[in-house]
């Protein structure tokens, strides 16, 4: 593959268009990450609404109680309170502190409503394993990997030891569907693919949706995002100056469309009621 400019020196394999029709090929591959997601769910589908996952059932008790939180916000018409004294109280709590999986407590509420919210979680669970091998999964074919490749590597991504073990409670870090969309608006405004602007629209909506999905796999996908831009720069260094202003137009819309969308929540976060401070956790004075 190769992420070289175009006007600096033509791609041997340039990204593909999204396709009108898939092959059977990888319909099958998607096929295989929802079985093997089910097959590694397969205890919990039992009795989906009375069994849940062992290690850790302190989180998933806590993540379940989210998930009925944001639930009934959604079903009495409004979003979910930033601030809470629903839990911790009377003190209350600041919910952008707490792995609290907004999102995806708003997607699932007719599941939550119906059949409570550890069957919610069940499916959120096994939606993570495939969905993140999924989207890896088209991120490689986009850039030029064959249907083998990518399906390897869409595997290896949602089902690896971290994903793996992420299952046990921690919903925040195995809902990762959202950092190979991240990475690929990313490559497509340094590298000068489409509209700079627009990527960099599609980058903002991405990264607020992962805001409030999780923000600890933000910063992962943050690193991981300077991390390639930084391996470009050094591997093209004769491109960088031609695409610093279209890169630059990219990234401020997209850091403009997160703050429209989650700037509030943000400022909340940082500045609001029972926000964070001091030493980091675990650490000594």
């Amino acid at each position: 593959m190769s992420a070289t400019p175009t006007a600096v020196a033509p791609p041997t394999v340039a990204e593909r268009p999204p396709p009108r029709s898939w092959p059977a090929a990888q319909w099958l591959v998607l096929g295989c990450y929802l079985l093997g997601a089910v097959a590694v769910t397969a205890r919990l589908w039992v009795d989906p609404a009375g069994r849940m996952q062992a290690g850790d059932p302190q989180d998933v008790n806590l993540v379940a109680w989210y998930m009925r939180y944001a639930a009934t916000a959604v079903s009495h018409g409004h979003l979910p309170a930033l601030i809470t004294t629903a839990l911790n109280a009377p003190r209350g709590i600041n919910m952008m502190w707490q792995a609290s999986s907004m999102l995806p407590g708003m997607l699932l509420t007719p599941v939550t409503l119906l059949a409570g919210p550890q069957v919610s979680l069940t499916i959120l669970l096994t939606l993570s394993f495939a969905g993140s091998a999924a989207s890896l999964f088209w991120v490689l074919r986009r850039w030029g990997a064959s249907v083998i490749g990518a399906a390897l590597g869409g595997a290896l991504y949602g089902f690896s030891p971290a994903m793996i073990n992420s299952g046990t409670g921690h919903y925040q870090l195995i809902s990762a569907v959202l950092p190979p969309l991240i990475i690929h608006m990313v490559l497509r405004i340094v590298t000068g693919r489409g509209r700079p602007v627009r990527n960099g629209a599609w980058l903002g909506l991405l990264t607020a949706a992962q805001i409030f999905s999780g923000e600890e796999l933000l910063v992962y996908t943050a690193v991981a995002a300077v991390a390639l831009m930084a391996a470009l720069a050094l591997g093209h260094p004769r491109a960088v100056p031609g695409r610093v202003r279209d890169t630059a137009a990219g990234l401020l819309t997209g850091a403009a469309v997160t703050l429209l969308i989650s700037g509030y929540a943000l400022w909340v976060q940082f500045r609001g009621p029972f926000h964070e401070h001091g030493a980091l956790y675990g650490s000594t004075k």
